[in-house]
């Protein structure tokens, strides 16, 4: 099985990137593999522009039987938990169209530009073609920008979606185009809030999303 590891930093991995060395062989630092699996680990960068693109360009070149999304988001549901690992499900790249004179939204797809069942989109949204069975399933936002003021973030409640994230879409809409199997793993960081990083612990969402990740690199050995 050929597995592909995507994350946008490597200090969000780097203790499963430990795990792998100490358990895998190395053809370099971002490729392991023993007689059952062989692991690619891509680091793409932040946003949605690196992430489609670094992920296009190594599916160009590679086949994959699994494409996996690992880091950390912000909760916009309160129900969450910081530290708490889920896997996004469905995702849709926030904000994508234009505005009217008043200032309302408009979608891309209420445009016409894209209808919202051109593949890979269903009913606009980018749904994941896998699920895994040990983490909770919500629903995510990609954005550009994330939010911290509070009239940004009162229209988002409205909207009823569990995370943010700044790649999440970007990796989907991907790996579903590529109609390859597909995990989006997401560990909570901070909640979606007016701006206050002390409010925010990301080694534990680090830490408890690795722990989740070497669970299930650790499951591949045996």
């Amino acid at each position: 099985m050929k597995i592909l590891l995507v994350a946008a930093t490597e200090r969000e991995i780097n203790p499963l990137l430990q795990f792998l060395s100490a358990n895998y062989s190395q053809a370099n630092k971002f490729e392991f593999y023993n007689k059952q699996q062989s692991i690619n680990v891509l680091i793409t960068g932040v946003g949605m522009v690196a992430t489609a693109f670094q992920m296009g360009r190594k599916l160009a070149l590679s086949k994959f039987d699994v494409v996996i999304n690992a880091g950390i988001a912000g909760a916009i549901n309160r129900k969450l938990k910081l530290g708490e690992v889920v896997q996004v499900t469905q995702d849709q790249i926030y904000n994508f169209g234009a505005e009217d004179k008043s200032g309302d939204f408009i979608s891309i797809f209420e445009l016409g530009l894209i209808h919202k069942n051109d593949f890979p989109f269903q009913s606009g949204i980018l749904k994941t073609n896998e699920l895994l069975p040990d983490l909770k399933s919500v629903s995510g936002i990609t954005v550009q920008k994330v939010h911290g003021a509070k009239q940004s973030i009162k229209l988002l409640n409205s909207k009823l979606n569990d995370v943010e994230s700044m790649e999440g879409a970007a990796f989907l809409f991907t790996s579903l185009f590529e109609k390859i199997k597909c995990h989006q793993i997401r560990s909570i960081s901070n909640f979606v809030e007016e701006r206050n990083k002390d409010n925010w612990n990301i080694p534990l969402a680090i830490n408890n999303l690795n722990k989740y990740l070497i669970k299930y690199f650790n499951s591949l050995l045996n």
